[in-house]
């Protein structure tokens, strides 16, 4: 329980991190490369993009490892309950007395609010949710050159790829 604890800790810290390293300044950080500033790239814009494309594939990383490798997420986290967690138990959460037949377990807990009855939907919908958040940044920037979207498409993947290795591959192997 200690290392899920602990784990659950990091990636909040992670969020976080780029919001209270810039708090204090009102103005962005420009990244000083030659004709990237006219874009409207920031270094705080920058590490929140990228922090939250890394916690979306992360999270990406821990939902595929707890369908695939239940294992290992097991010995990992030896203290975690299968209840929430085992994908193969908690999927009866969501019903009330753990059976489909009496029908959901609270208003929504089927459709809009599975992501509260287990840790499956648990880390789907946080790793939606901070790649929307990054895409949405991404939405509100200046007018860019065409050429800069799919670049900062290609940089995204590398990253969520990272966030998604750095879970299953090395976290939980």
């Amino acid at each position: 329980m200690k290392r899920l604890v602990d784990s659950c800790f990091v990636l909040m810290l992670a969020a976080v991190f780029p919001s209270l390293a810039f708090s204090q300044s009102l103005q962005p950080i420009p990244i000083e490369f030659d004709g990237i500033k006219e874009y409207g790239y920031t270094l705080e814009r920058a590490l929140l993009k990228g922090t939250g494309v890394f916690l979306s594939g992360a999270l990406d990383g821990v939902s595929e490892t707890l369908v695939w490798h239940y294992p290992q997420f097991q010995a990992a986290h030896p203290g975690a309950n299968p209840g929430y967690w085992n994908p193969y138990e908690s999927w009866t959460n969501k019903y009330r007395n753990g059976d489909p037949a009496q029908g959901a377990k609270f208003p929504g807990s089927t459709t809009y609010l599975a992501w509260t009855t287990d840790g499956y939907h648990l880390t789907r919908t946080g790793s939606r949710f901070f790649l929307f958040g990054a895409i949405t940044i991404s939405v509100f920037e200046k007018r860019r050159k065409w050429w800069t979207y799919p670049a900062e498409f290609v940089a995204g993947g590398l990253v969520r790829s990272a966030g998604f290795h750095a879970t299953y591959s090395l976290l939980y192997r």
